[in-house]
């Protein structure tokens, strides 16, 4: 009978075990966005250049990396892992588009639909 109690004892740990172990195997989320960080930028300088498919690897790269942390640690800086997401999308169908891009968006040269040809956009001060 004393051995009944150390054996639900065991049993207890060996089940709990295999998830403490996995929380001790997942990357940290800031790791992670530092990496997705500097792949960005590794991309600004690829596109400036003229390195526009090695660019958009590593854009793509580091959305995959934000699509990660999204997916694992969800409450993890939602807001500023959904604008790096979506600033990296622009980033990507402006180099698509042959359209230059700054710090992970299109730059202030933007397409105009109708005829694809490059349109400057005014630049507006406070006033």
């Amino acid at each position: 009978m004393t051995r009944f109690p150390g054996l639900i004892l065991l049993v207890i740990l060996a089940m709990l075990a295999p998830p403490l172990l996995r929380a001790q195997d997942a990357p940290d989320p800031s790791d992670l966005f530092l990496k997705a960080y500097m792949a960005n930028k590794e991309a600004l300088d690829l596109e400036q250049n003229g390195k526009h498919d090695l660019a958009l690897q590593k854009l793509r790269d580091s959305q995959g990396i934000l699509v990660q942390i999204q997916k694992t640690s969800p409450d993890w800086q939602p807001v500023i892992v959904a604008y790096r997401l979506k600033k990296i999308s622009e980033a990507i169908a402006a180099i698509e588009k042959g359209i230059p891009f700054k710090e992970g968006g299109p730059s202030a040269v933007e397409t105009h639909q109708d005829s694809g040809t490059p349109t400057p956009q005014p630049v507006v001060t406070g006033s």
